[in-house]
């Protein structure tokens, strides 16, 4: 648990991913998923609540049909986070080292290493992508119900 609380033991971090729903082998009152894995191993599991997204960082961003943007500028597109995934609303503000991305709709399953592609918003033309920052995605409840599988 975020607490500390040992929930249960797993054979490898490797066997989860984030979002993750089945396949846990903990029983608990309400539905569990996988809202984090950490360096040390542990997997830190939330009810449905807390598997949403408020903002999170991409680096290495290779833009295509969008000019580079300036350090501090904005702009209000569209961004998919898995495959299959249908695009969300985002704005997206230009860092020093890449980009922080707000969700503007309800968004889950962000894991870091995986790619974020960018669209404008009335169309698929691609605009930018680049890699989700391992340590940068911001939940939107900051403290676990419970957590820990070791």
């Amino acid at each position: 648990m975020k607490d500390g609380r040992i929930v249960g033991k797993h054979k490898g971090r490797e066997n989860f991913t984030i979002g993750q729903r089945k396949g846990l082998g903990i029983a608990w009152k309400n539905p569990l998923y996988v809202i984090s894995i950490e360096d040390d191993g542990s997997v830190i599991l939330g009810e449905e609540n807390e598997t949403y997204n408020e903002s999170f960082s991409v680096i290495d961003l290779n833009f295509q049909g969008l000019a580079p943007l300036n350090e501090g500028e904005s702009l209000e597109c569209r961004v998919q986070v898995r495959y299959r995934h249908i695009p969300i609303r985002c704005k997206i503000t230009k860092m020093k080292e890449g980009l922080i991305v707000h969700p503007l709709e309800d968004v889950r399953g962000v894991t870091p290493g995986q790619s974020a592609v960018f669209y404008p918003l009335d169309s698929d033309y691609l605009l930018l992508g680049g890699i989700i920052s391992k340590g940068s995605i911001q939940m939107r409840v900051a403290e676990p119900a419970i957590s820990v599988l070791n």
